[in-house]
Formats: C-alpha cells, sequence, structure tokens
C-alpha cells in the first residue's frame, strides 16, 4: 500500500467509524515506518454466529478495515454457539476461546488480545494498535501433499525484544464458504462467510516460546486437512501471544497454496 493512500484511505475510515473517539492529532498513521524491517501487524478476532442476525454489521466493518489495512490486518471469524452446537460453522475450540474472553453477546471483537464489544469501534483500536512496535518477528511456510491432505507448517521466529510467559498458536482458517447466515429478521441460505477459523493445529493454547532479544528458533507443525474444507481457501494463521495478559506480540498469515 502506498502512503498516500494509506493516509486517504485512513481518513475515510474515521468518517464511517466514529473517529470522535481518537484524538485529532492521531487519526493518521503510516504504516511503512515501522521499527526496523518488521512490519507491524494486527490480529482482529470476530465471534459471531449464524443466528446472530447483527453480525453482518460487524462482518462488514471486518471487510472495510481490510480494504484499507490489507495483510496487516488478519482476521479470523470464530463462529462460537452453546445454545445451538451443531450450527456448521461452530467448532468446540470456537466455544473455547469464546468463554475465554467473555464474548457472550454477538458480534463482539479482539483486537491484539484486547476486547471490544462494539464493531462500531473496533476501526479505533485497531489503529491504537497500529502504534505498537511488534515484539517478534513471525514469518510461516507450508507444505500441503494433496493425495494425504497433510500439511507441513514450518514456523520461524525471532525476537526483537526478549520473549517469556509466551505461547505460539497456529490456526486453520478457511475463506468463501458459502452457508445459511441470519441478516436481520431473514435466513440468507447462501451467506458468503470470509476468514473462518476451522480448527487450531497445535493445541488449542498453542506451544509455549521463550526467546532472547536476536534469538532465532524453528518449529515444524504437521496437520491432515478436513475433507470438507477446500485447499484454495485454506489460510495458516500464526501468532505468539502472551500467556496472561493475551497480547499479541506478533502475528502473520499465509495461503496454503502458493505460499512460497
Amino acid at each position: 500500500m502506498k502512503k498516500n493512500s494509506a493516509f486517504f484511505l485512513l481518513s475515510v475510515m474515521f468518517i464511517y467509524s466514529g473517529c470522535d473517539t481518537i484524538p485529532e492529532n492521531n487519526r493518521q498513521i503510516d504504516l511503512e515506518t515501522n521499527k526496523g524491517t518488521v512490519v507491524k501487524k494486527v490480529l482482529l478476532l470476530d465471534f459471531t454466529d449464524q443466528a446472530c442476525p447483527n453480525c453482518p454489521e460487524a462482518g462488514a466493518e471486518v471487510a472495510m478495515l481490510k480494504e484499507i489495512y490489507g495483510d496487516t490486518l488478519v482476521a479470523v471469524t470464530i463462529h462460537s454457539s452453546p445454545r445451538v452446537p451443531k450450527l456448521s460453522l461452530v467448532t468446540e475450540e470456537g466455544n473455547v476461546y469464546n468463554d475465554h474472553f467473555g464474548a457472550m453477546q454477538h458480534p463482539a471483537g479482539v483486537i491484539d488480545g484486547k476486547f471490544s464489544q462494539v464493531y462500531e469501534q473496533w476501526a479505533g483500536v485497531v489503529l491504537e494498535q497500529f502504534k505498537n512496535s511488534p515484539s517478534l518477528d513471525i514469518s510461516l511456510s507450508a507444505g500441503y501433499n494433496s493425495d494425504s491432505r497433510e500439511i507441513n507448517v514450518i514456523t520461524q521466529l525471532k525476537g526483537l525484544q526478549e520473549i517469556s510467559n509466551a505461547k505460539l498458536l497456529l490456526w486453520i482458517i478457511e475463506d468463501n464458504v458459502i452457508n445459511k447466515q441470519l441478516v436481520g429478521s431473514t435466513v440468507n441460505n447462501n451467506y458468503l462467510h470470509r476468514h473462518i477459523f476451522r480448527s487450531a493445529i497445535n493445541g488449542v493454547w498453542g506451544e509455549l516460546v521463550a526467546l532472547a532479544t536476536d534469538e532465532k528458533t524453528e518449529k515444524t507443525t504437521n496437520y491432515i486437512l478436513n475433507e470438507n474444507w477446500k485447499p484454495e481457501n485454506i489460510s495458516i494463521v500464526g501468532f505468539v501471544y502472551n500467556v496472561d495478559s493475551d497480547k499479541v506480540l506478533g502475528v502473520t498469515e499465509i495461503h496454503l497454496l502458493n505460499n512460497h
């Protein structure tokens, strides 16, 4: 994204998202001036369900933010519903995350580990997170065997500062899923669902990470892709978070196919 277009889009964003919550002199941020060569990325979790009539509006807000920030905003839509557990996009892990963050009313957002109930405020929270520097550099690569449907994920981490009491979490995300959704008072049976959380691939809460400043490490993880998920729509999201605060220290996303 070019600098001038980023400034223009951010100005447009605040017209639609309540810029009165942000001080006037902080309404623009240069996404190309992050510390060193590591680009700051933000993780937005959109907690939702198919029986939520207002959730498509939150989805539209996420789509608008993705238009602005592109790949520097990693969006994951987590379907959870203890009331109707058989809804097709709900997962057991999604319900665990929902309970952990206390997202009892949908839609609800968690942005870099910070809970935000009102989706109209997500733009301001996202912008504030972009002002922080990443604590580590994280990169992913993945191989895929179409015969066995096995995914091989390689995660490379480098500490930009000392990292302790943290975990690496890897998620499978599927995009462009056609399924039912309540929109207002009408059920749309052909609704386009985006950035759908499908599964955690290294445990519900991930694996421990500890790094000294400038220390590097590499981890390899294997996973068998569900036969009902389309490989061409699959992405892998990887992030490291602080166990105590849930603060995201670094996040990235790659497409399963053609990610090299």
